[in-house]
Formats: C-alpha cells, sequence, structure tokens
C-alpha cells in the first residue's frame, strides 16, 4: 500500500482552495491537484507492507486530541523550489509554522518509536537522516521538467487567513489516469 501522512485542514479552506483551483488551474502545463488532496504532508511512507500500516495507523490514532492544531496562515502561490527549475506551484506558510513543526515531531517521534517496538525501520527515513522540514500545500505539478510558472490569480483572502489544520490523517495514495486519489485509512482529530 502507498502511504503517506498529513496535516488536513479544515472543509471551509478545503472549499475556499477548490474555488481558487478552478480559476488558477487552467494551465495545460501543469496537473493541478484535486481539492480533496490539499494536505501538508508530515511523513511520506511509499510503498509499505501491513505490519507498516499498521504501526502508522496507531502512531496517527495516538495523536488524537493530544496537541493543539497548528494555525496556519499562506501566502501567495509561488514555485517549489524556485521559479527557473519548478518542481511545484505551493503555497507555505507565513505564520504558524513552528506549531506545525510540533505536529510533525511528535507524529515522527511516535512513528519512530512504534516501528522500532514492532522490529521494523522507521517509515519515514526523511525524518530520521535529520532533513529540513519545508511545510507546503501542493497546488500543481508541472507535466514537463522545463514547464513555465504560469501567472497565478492573487492568492485569495479566504487561503491567506488564520486556518487551523485540525486533521492528522493516514492516506492511502491510489495512483490512476490523471492523477493520485487518496483514501483516509486513519484520522486523528488535533485540539481545537
Amino acid at each position: 500500500m502507498r502511504c503517506f501522512i498529513a496535516l488536513v485542514p479544515p472543509d471551509n479552506f478545503i472549499g475556499a482552495a477548490a474555488a481558487y483551483l478552478e480559476t488558477a488551474g487552467t494551465d495545460g502545463n501543469w496537473r493541478w491537484v484535486r481539492p480533496e488532496g490539499v494536505h501538508i504532508t508530515l511523513a511520506f511512507l511509499g510503498d509499505v507492507d501491513a505490519a507498516t500500516v499498521d504501526v502508522a495507523r496507531s502512531a496517527v490514532a495516538s495523536m488524537d486530541g493530544r496537541m493543539r492544531a497548528p494555525a496556519l496562515r499562506f501566502g501567495q502561490a509561488e514555485a517549489f523550489p524556485n521559479p527557473r527549475r519548478p518542481r511545484a506551484l505551493v503555497l507555505r506558510p507565513t505564520e504558524g509554522h513552528v506549531d506545525a513543526e510540533d505536529v510533525w515531531n511528535a507524529l515522527n517521534d511516535e512513528l519512530a518509536a512504534r516501528a522500532g517496538n514492532a522490529g521494523l525501520p522507521p517509515p519515514n527515513p526523511d525524518w530520521i537522516d535529520g532533513r529540513i522540514w519545508h511545510p507546503h500545500l501542493t497546488l500543481a505539478r508541472p507535466k514537463k521538467p522545463d514547464a513555465e510558472v504560469p501567472d497565478l490569480a492573487e492568492t485569495p483572502a479566504e487561503l491567506r487567513a488564520l486556518v487551523r489544520f485540525d486533521r492528522v490523517v493516514l492516506f492511502e495514495s491510489l495512483l490512476g489516469q490523471g492523477g493520485s486519489r487518496y483514501r483516509a485509512v486513519e484520522t486523528a482529530m488535533l485540539e481545537r
């Protein structure tokens, strides 16, 4: 099963993202995300076996009510990592990054500990290797490596307002024509 764990915004933010993507997502050189796929990745697990899925489920479940939901504010849509060779168009938080990082560390601590207790390697090697986390919401990915960054509409106020990302979700990523679809496997609610 191909999996990842993410922070997910409330439905009103997803609705605002859907409206923005409908107007911004007209450049055919980019694969735009589906609104229901809007999230901030906390851990990319990749293709994992049933034992690792069980570890991930229990780590996510352990987050239920454990921490305060991070309140995030986003800036203007931008090319990531830079406009010359973009790998994605994203929204990055301009506020609340530290609280989101606390959730990222707590979740990955749980993943590593539970995997160790089960005799498995840590499922998120990026975290173990000390990679710096760059929280962002992906809006689109280029269809070709040389795709030019499209003119992006002004990010609407609803997407720049302070919003609490109140869910930690283990997703299965289902690859298919037209992009990935995500199925929630386990969900934990953070404190509002």
